[in-house]
């Protein structure tokens, strides 16, 4: 065995020492190990780094390795810890036709529940021409349903047929690959958690999204109306050019046709659809200030929502104004009111109680709709204080085919227990004005009504009446005359006298309140005599007898301050506080007076609160 002198040292203390000059290796020098390291072990020293990385820190900083340099990129550790998603190419799939490839996919849950009680929808888009269908749900399972409608629809106008459907595969297209397989469709899903695969309607999703929102935003509309504003966003979107289609739009693809843009009008925006065939009756407005919320597919017509009835209105006779929208009007009110508290909280000690739930007696119920008066636990108290909780309900508030009479054969009641009930009934009648003859820009108008000398003891007549502004009562009264009527037309010519005051008085409120009406309120009552004396200029001496009546409402007539129609008995709600009514007709007039059956809403709020 031969042996070499590797490096020569002076010995000082037992440690060698020795020059790098005395060596003619041009490699800077290294402490000595006894083994060798390998890339498999660098590759660990370093953090698992990729082959590529290693590869390169061996090459440039010399690093003392055992030949050869060759290293396995397998390595548990590195793809345990370090594994990513592969890079996704160009589509291969092509089709030729429309209706050839449908990609679907559902959006939601939505965490508001929109205005129509919806919570998701679904779209589905045409691979061919990049048309989009969305149809709102209110739930998942709604899909195959949807499904069927839709594939009907678009093949029998089209005259094709749906050849393959693409979808991410979740829950809730399992039976819908039922009915795919029943119609002979090719139904291909996307593998777990890839929804890149279907990335056309994952994109489809944010563009609709975000433009709905924005739709939402510039009109300051309640986030609510969110199925609105993504069914307008889609209208738009398949009218709109893009590059991938050469600068066409979908719609122009699809139906080989330009889109009619000037059809379109400022989503949000202030409009007044002609409501003819939705008036109750002949007296009833055309008209009344809306907002346009959409168009429809199934017509060449528009959406209009009422924001006092919340009615939404499909018409194709609609006046825009495009510049002005309702909601910022309600959005500024809603402003001067927190500015009007906090003027009161640097003058006064305030405390926000929330929203109102209860008080004087009257529960407050927030709906979706707007807010449920009711005196439920008043009138259950009422009936416990009284000891007639097991008393039987009637149809009505009293009898029609039975008249009262102040002297009959009836033993008399106590006058303290009476009287206690009878003023409870009063209070009553906050909310329930159906029952007042029993215990005795907005449009302003009023129904008026007097039954002539129906008091059978001294043929005194009941004067009653009853006030709206647009859709809503604000104000009713039910009155027995202090002085009898010689003629049917004297009653009505007194009612509408009283009316007149009343809605005198409600039009100064409004005024103060800077919220005129936009019309000359009108009157209704259903006596014809009394409508040509309040009409007519000419007085005849015969109606001396109430001349300070007629002279105040013809006065009001004259200026143009007041009008005063005709209308049907049958149309006549303020009937319903003058004398009895069948249950058919009671029940009519209570609807229309806006009196609700509360049963659905109470149970509920009584789950919540318990």
């Amino acid at each position: 065995m031969r042996v070499h002198t590797l490096v020569r040292g002076q010995n000082k203390g037992n440690v060698y020492e020795w020059s790098t000059s005395s060596t003619t290796s041009t490699t800077k020098p290294h402490a000595f190990l006894a083994n060798k390291s390998t890339m498999k072990s660098w590759h660990c020293r370093l953090g698992h780094p990729s082959s590529q990385v290693l590869t390169k820190l061996v090459s440039t900083q010399s690093l003392p390795m055992s030949a050869p340099r060759i290293f396995s990129s397998h390595c548990d550790s590195f793809l345990s810890n370090k594994s990513h998603k592969l890079p996704f190419g160009a589509s291969s799939i092509s089709c030729t036709r429309p209706l050839e490839i449908i990609y679907t996919d559902v959006w939601g849950p939505a965490p508001i529940i929109s205005y129509d009680h919806y919570r998701y929808y679904v779209i589905f888009v045409d691979y061919f021409t990049k048309y989009t269908w969305l149809y709102p749900l209110k739930h998942k399972s709604d899909v195959t349903s949807i499904f069927e409608r839709f594939k009907t629809i678009v093949e029998n106008y089209f005259a094709t047929t749906i050849q393959t459907v693409y979808s991410d595969g979740g829950g809730e297209y399992q039976s819908l690959s039922h009915v795919l397989s029943h119609f002979g469709i090719q139904y291909l899903k996307s593998p777990p958690h890839t929804p890149q695969v279907v990335g056309i309607a994952e994109r489809k999703h944010r563009h609709v999204v975000e433009t709905g929102l924005a739709l939402l935003h510039h009109v300051l509309m309640p986030l609510y109306f969110w199925t609105f504003a993504f069914q307008t966003t889609t209208y738009l979107i398949n009218r709109l050019p893009t590059p991938i289609l050469g600068h066409q739009s979908p719609f122009e693809k699809l139906f080989k046709k330009r889109p009619n843009y000037t059809k379109l009008r400022v989503f949000g925006c202030l409009c007044d659809p002609w409501l003819r065939l939705y008036a109750y009756h002949k007296l009833d407005p055309r008209s009344c200030p809306c907002v346009f919320i959409g168009y429809s597919l199934e017509h060449n017509v528009y959406h209009c929502f009422d924001l006092v009835s919340h009615k939404l209105f499909v018409s194709r006779h609609v006046a825009f104004v495009e510049s002005e929208f309702p909601f910022h009007t309600l959005v500024l009110k809603t402003d001067r009111v927190q500015l009007f508290i906090t003027i009161l909280a640097h003058c006064f000690s305030l405390k926000d109680l929330g929203h109102l739930a209860y008080f004087l007696g009257v529960e407050a119920i927030h709906t979706s709709s707007g807010l449920f008066l009711s005196q439920y636990k008043y009138i259950r108290d009422l009936l416990e204080k009284h000891n007639m909780l097991g008393a039987n309900a009637v149809s009505t508030p009293i009898s029609s085919t039975m008249s009262l009479k102040l002297h009959d054969e009836a033993p008399p009641a106590n006058p303290t227990k009476y009287r206690q009930v009878i003023g409870s009934m009063q209070y009553l009648s906050l909310t329930r004005p159906d029952i007042s003859f029993a215990h005795s820009p907005l449009i302003l108008h009023a129904l008026a009504d007097a039954d002539w000398a129906g008091n059978s003891d001294d043929r005194t007549s009941t004067l009653a009446y009853v006030v709206f502004l647009g859709y809503n009562l604000i104000s009713w009264s039910s009155k027995k005359q202090k002085t009898v009527a010689r003629s049917s037309t004297e009653a009505e010519c007194r009612v509408v006298a009283t009316t007149a005051t009343e809605i005198n008085w409600v039009q100064n409120l409004l005024y103060e309140f800077q919220a005129q009406s936009p019309s000359t309120p009108t009157i209704y009552y259903d006596n014809v005599g009394a409508t040509y004396v309040c009409v007519n200029p000419v007085f005849h001496s015969c109606m001396k007898h109430i001349a300070i009546d007629f002279h105040f409402v013809r006065d009001q007539v004259s200026k143009k301050l007041l009008h005063v129609s005709h209308i049907h008995t049958s149309d006549q709600l303020a009937d319903s506080l003058t004398k009895p009514l069948p249950h058919l007709q009671f029940l009519n007039h209570r609807s229309k007076i806006g009196i609700q059956d509360g049963g659905s809403i109470l149970r509920g709020h009584e789950r919540k609160t318990h």
